[in-house]
Order: C-alpha cells, then sequence, then structure tokens
C-alpha cells in the first residue's frame, strides 16, 4: 500500500491504478495457493490409490487402517498418499518377532 505521502506525490489516477493492480494481485495469490493445494490434494490421493490398488490383494486389513487414518478433513474419498507411503516405508524398520517360542511348546504338548 502507498503511504499517504506516496498518494498525494502520485495523484489520485496512480494510486488508484496502484489499488487495483494491488488487489488484483492479492486475488492471484490467493488463487494460485488454492490451485496449489488442490494439485497436491489431487496428487496425494492419486499415490494413495496407486497404493491401495497394491495392497488390496495382500493385505486388505492394512490397508483400511491406512485410508482411515490419512483422510483428509472435510474432503470425501481423499486420502494422503505420502502420509501412507511414509508408513509403509517405516514398517520395513520394525524388528522382526519371531514366534517360535510360541508355538513350539503347543507342538511338543501333543
Amino acid at each position: 500500500m502507498l503511504t499517504e505521502d506516496e498518494r498525494n506525490l502520485a495523484g489520485p489516477l496512480e494510486s488508484s491504478k496502484h489499488d487495483q493492480l494491488t488487489m488484483k494481485l492479492t486475488r492471484e495469490k490467493a488463487t494460485a495457493a488454492k490451485q496449489f493445494i488442490a494439485g497436491l490434494q489431487d496428487y496425494h490421493t492419486r499415490l494413495a490409490s496407486i497404493l491401495e490398488t497394491s495392497l488390496r490383494p495382500n493385505a486388505s486389513l492394512r490397508l483400511g487402517k491406512l485410508m482411515q487414518d490419512h483422510k483428509f478433513a472435510g474432503v470425501d474419498d481423499s486420502f494422503n498418499g505420502g502420509a501412507m507411503w511414509r508408513e509403509i516405508v517405516a514398517l520395513r524398520h520394525l524388528p522382526s518377532v519371531s514366534y517360535t517360542h510360541l508355538t513350539l511348546p503347543t507342538i511338543y504338548s501333543v
């Protein structure tokens, strides 16, 4: 925004032009931000769809939990695929658990 001295120096016509350009740029910036967020949501939803396709045959319970945990708030059928992917990658780093000690006594007691 122009200060009062700058407005007086520029005159009413130039001040009005400046105000209109400032408002136009503000609207364009808000529109660009909305488009960016919508595009990012679309990207994450497509990634979630790819994960859904690959997990459905073998890990449907895990898929259901991921989709429930990473749903975009206020948007139907839209999921944060990036967060889903990070959670799947984190599963690879979990320590493996051996259930042998639980099953052997059962086998030998028969």
